[in-house]
């Protein structure tokens, strides 16, 4: 984020994302047919983006606190060129800034300041509160939108047909959320973020309304459908809107994934925003690691319960084998 310009920070971050990546890799899973052939060509795709890393600028502020402050201003401006022409004015004013900047990390290595970790976050409440709601906004989207993904055989209709869909929605939602902040001045990160959130937790609600009150008629459904028989036409229809709204829900977690992305780096102060995106990131990881587990405990409630057992067993290892039951 460090790279772009604060004008440009949501709508770079909104618009060049994966999103659009959804519904390419939709239809290069359908002419690959198998996973492995799916695998070596989502590695070949990737030498694109790392061929581009070489035209990228170093960040300033790891270039001012390295003591190359020339390239740390060649690195500033080329960043500010993105927005228009460079006036000298703008030149004076970096120049003055970088060595301002340059100046405070000379003095605070000579004071031997104590280096920041993550933990300086939790010593001020403010931060504290940013933490913890970037952390658990980042790990409900990433439980919804990898739980839906990683189970996407427990939808109506085709596994490609539905990631299309996810693909599609999730890339109109990021452009809409472009058009909104930029047409409207009162449209800010923060009520984007809840806007966001309120939508899918709406959305999943509905969708556990209708499969409470109709889980029979839905599994029965499900089942006709498999064997080839035509089931209640009222039944079919609260499955494709199961499918719908639970893709949607999906989708709208792009746009938290975006703003958990841009908001933290505003408001972290510089020396703990590195610790603090770290630790934010790391309920995104976690999130991720529990989604694909989100539907097998809830098509066998008691098979879970089968792991407890283990520990009722006592060890065996210094014991002799006997005959007798003791």
């Amino acid at each position: 984020m460090e790279n772009l310009p604060d004008s440009s920070r949501m709508w770079v971050a909104t618009l060049v994302t994966y999103s659009p990546m959804y519904v390419a890799l939709a239809g290069l899973a359908y002419l690959c047919k198998d996973w492995r052939i799916l695998a070596r060509a989502s590695a070949i795709i990737t030498l694109a983006p790392l061929l581009m890393l070489f035209f990228v600028e170093e960040t300033p502020r790891w270039l001012i606190q390295k003591g190359r402050d020339k390239e740390a201003e060649r690195a500033v401006l080329a960043i500010k060129r993105w927005d228009g022409k460079i006036p000298d004015e703008l030149r004076e004013s970096v120049h003055s800034v970088v060595q301002s900047e340059s100046e405070r990390e000379r003095e605070r290595r000579a004071a031997a300041l104590p280096r920041y970790n993550s933990l300086y976050i939790f010593k001020s409440w403010t931060l504290t509160k940013y933490a913890i709601v970037f952390s658990v906004s980042l790990f409900s989207a990433s439980f919804v939108s990898y739980g839906i993904a990683f189970n996407m055989e427990a939808l109506a209709g085709t596994v490609y047909i539905n990631v299309l869909i996810l693909g599609i929605s999730r890339y109109a939602i990021n452009i809409f959320a472009v058009i909104l902040e930029r047409a409207s001045k009162r449209v800010g990160r923060r009520l984007l973020h809840i806007g966001a959130i309120t939508f899918i937790v709406l959305v999943i609600a509905a969708v556990m309304v209708v499969y409470i009150s109709a889980h029979d008629s839905l599994d029965a459904y499900s089942k006709a459908m498999k064997e080839g028989r035509e089931g209640e036409a009222w039944v079919g229809a609260l499955y494709q809107f199961n499918r719908i709204a639970a893709l949607l829900g999906a989708a709208m977690c792009t746009e938290i994934f975006v703003l958990n992305a841009v908001q933290p780096p505003e408001l972290f102060p510089t020396p703990i925003r590195s610790g603090s995106n770290a630790f934010i990131q790391m309920f995104n990881r976690l999130g991720t690691i529990l989604s694909p587990l989100l539907f097998k405990p809830a098509s066998n409630s008691f098979a879970v319960l089968n792991i407890f057992l283990i520990f009722a067993l006592s060890e065996t290892i210094p014991r002799l084998v006997t005959t007798d039951q003791e």
